[in-house]
């Protein structure tokens, strides 16, 4: 008598037929994860340019010059520092 159990060969392939589409289901859900997260990014990126955008129109229309970072969306006063 064998010490491991004798397991049909259909069962054997019948499991891994399984555990494949198991990952592939995985697989395609961490892709469209992804793309969400990608989606996501580009929005905040937008969004950010369109900060940007009215930042530098307010600055026109007051006609303030200033010496900081245009592209800081947060200015710290000189006192923080």
């Amino acid at each position: 008598m064998s010490a491991y159990p004798v397991v049909p060969f259909r069962e054997i392939n019948a499991r891994l037929l399984e555990l494949e589409q198991d990952e592939t289901a995985t697989i395609r859900h961490l892709l469209d994860s992804i793309d969400e997260l990608r989606r996501v990014a580009d929005h905040y990126l937008d969004v950010l340019a369109g900060i940007r955008h009215l930042q530098a129109q307010l600055r026109g229309i007051n006609g303030v010059r200033e010496e900081r970072d245009p592209d800081a969306l947060v200015h710290r006063s000189a006192f923080i520092n």
